[in-house]
Order: structure tokens, then sequence, then C-alpha cells
């Protein structure tokens, strides 16, 4: 099923694996790296392995809210980012300076008479 194809779940109790991730709103890939992790267990039925509409409801009713951002723009996210790169005025350290490696020597001379 390509990305821009739309899925109707509608009606169903029994989700495939497009149709699951789908319903909670992540890539394919992406389910099926983490479906375990969160405790879901697929049924199979008729070679089909199938997922339950209500228990993918439930794991997504118990998960964390989300954290937007203060609307003041206060940063107080717990994530440190650590010192900002070249932030004392442009001035690199040392050893992120370039440096020249050795003074260019071209390999032939110009030719004087031809010029």
């Amino acid at each position: 099923m390509g990305a821009a194809e739309k899925i109707d779940i509608s009606g169903k109790d029994w989700l495939t694996e497009p149709e699951a991730a789908y319903y909670c709103g992540v890539s394919l890939r992406k389910f099926q790296t983490d479906y375990l992790a969160l405790g879901v267990r697929p049924r199979r039925f008729m070679g089909k392995k199938l997922y339950s509409k209500s228990e993918l409801f439930e794991l997504i009713e118990k998960s964390q809210q989300w954290q937007s951002q203060p609307s003041n723009g206060a940063d107080t996210s717990p994530i440190s980012h650590g010192p900002k790169a070249a932030s004392a005025g442009g001035v690199l350290p040392g050893r992120f300076q370039a440096v020249p490696l050795r003074k260019f020597v071209p390999r032939k001379k110009r030719n004087s008479s031809t010029e």
C-alpha cells in the first residue's frame, strides 16, 4: 500500500498490520519495530496477522499525554542541549581551525617565452 492510499477501517474490530499502523497514526515500519515493546500481541487467523482495535485503543488511552512547550517561549525541556558550537564570538577552538598542511609550490614553471 502506498502512503497516499486511504485505508478504511470503519466497522472493523480486527485490523491487519497496515491498518493497525494507520489506526495508531504511525508508519508501518515504526509499528512493526515497536508493537512488541508496547505489549501488543497479534492473533493468527486464517494465515493473517490480526490486531484487536480495542486493544490498540486501550494502549493509546494509557499512553502519556503530549507535553507542549509553554506559550511564553521559556525553554523548560528536560533535555540538555549542551554548549553551542562557536558561541565565543565566532572563534573556533584550535583543533577546529583550518591549518594548511604545507606551503603551496607549483609543480611546473611557467614558460615566459609563449606569453
